[in-house]
């Protein structure tokens, strides 16, 4: 609970992420960060509170952006108080001078298909200009370090390109875990300027893992490979794909799901589905049951079809469908 105390300590205030667009229909979470969450200094006053706790606060940054903190369960409007926004929580407290908001959100969220539409166009434009194709440079005598893409990367993202300047048929890259293959799929993402893409992941927990990184590139921005790109919509399909989702899924950039989620659709579901995408990326893909990708895949003819693995083979011991264009030997060097 926040006390007079605490407050009266706090110089800055953690502000959480901020969504640009945010639409939700217990299927589908499409979403696009307009900021995200980081820390700035504030001064933070009570308001409308009496007792001991506090549970309405005022907080003015240094750029003299006004929000307010609702801590109660029941919502205030704060409308005229805090036009720069308005942040709900369910406690608070101050940490080294920092008053962190628990389960912190903003309570304004844009939520219409429109604004997501004009985001995703927005998003797709800015990646004309492509990736830069910075590598790793360790330190040497007489020069610094230079971070970028190490050589799995950088090799992974040639290869892809040699072979989409000639083939849309599906490729295999084979990447030894901890080489960077997720940033791989966020590279070209960007590089293919693609119209829809769908990332298909093996479990629950790496779909929402994926979802985070490519929602802000993961560590593309910091590296300097991408430059100037705007965020993108990103969905996460939780549920099995039907026609009542696809206008949401439309909005997206970037679709993030399982092959359970895929498979629960019939035949038809599937299709369509699948037609919504120009490039499909299947993420640890010697996890894919025979049955159910083969199926999904061929729905998929029409779009560039990527299989990132550790290994070329499904965990019952069969080869992968697809050429192998990569293959990272476990040997070398990350």
């Amino acid at each position: 609970m926040v006390t007079e105390a605490d407050f009266a300590a706090a110089t800055r205030l953690r502000l959480p992420t901020r969504y640009a667009f945010q639409n939700r229909d217990g299927v589908v979470d499409a979403s696009c960060i307009g900021r995200a969450s980081a820390v700035y200094p504030a001064t933070v006053v009570a308001h409308r509170s009496r007792g001991p706790n506090f549970k309405r606060l005022k907080a003015t940054t240094e750029d003299g952006a006004v929000y307010a903190i609702d801590l109660m369960v029941n919502g205030f409007d704060f409308t005229d108080l805090a036009p720069a926004g308005v942040l709900r929580g369910t406690d608070g407290e101050v940490i080294d001078g920092i008053l962190e908001v628990s389960d912190a959100r903003f309570r304004e969220v844009e939520d219409s298909l429109a604004e997501g539409n004009r985001l995703r166009a927005e998003a797709h434009a800015s990646w004309r200009g492509g990736i830069n194709y910075l590598s790793e440079l360790v330190a040497v005598e007489g020069h610094a370090a230079r971070p970028g893409l190490r050589a799995p990367q950088i090799g992974a993202l040639h290869a892809i390109a040699a072979h989409w300047s000639l083939s849309k048929d599906p490729a295999i890259i084979v990447m030894p875990t901890g080489t960077g293959k997720t940033e791989v799929m966020l590279a070209i993402t960007v590089e293919s300027r693609g119209d829809r893409i769908l990332v298909i992941v093996p479990t629950d927990a790496l779909r929402q893992q994926t979802a985070d990184k490519f929602r802000e590139y993961g560590l593309l921005r910091k590296l300097g490979i991408v430059t100037d790109v705007l965020n993108p919509v990103v969905g996460v399909l939780t549920g099995k794909p039907t026609a009542a989702q696809f206008a949401a899924l439309r909005s997206c950039n970037i679709v993030v799901t399982t092959m359970a989620s895929i498979s629960r659709g019939d035949e038809n579901e599937q299709k369509a589905f699948a037609a919504l995408f120009s490039e499909v990326f299947f993420d640890e893909a010697h996890h894919a049951q025979a049955t159910t990708w083969n199926r999904f895949s061929s729905y998929c003819a029409h779009a560039r079809m990527l299989l990132f693995t550790a290994t070329p083979f499904r965990e019952d011991g069969k080869a992968l469908n697809g050429k192998i264009i990569y293959n990272y030997p476990l040997e070398l060097p990350l």
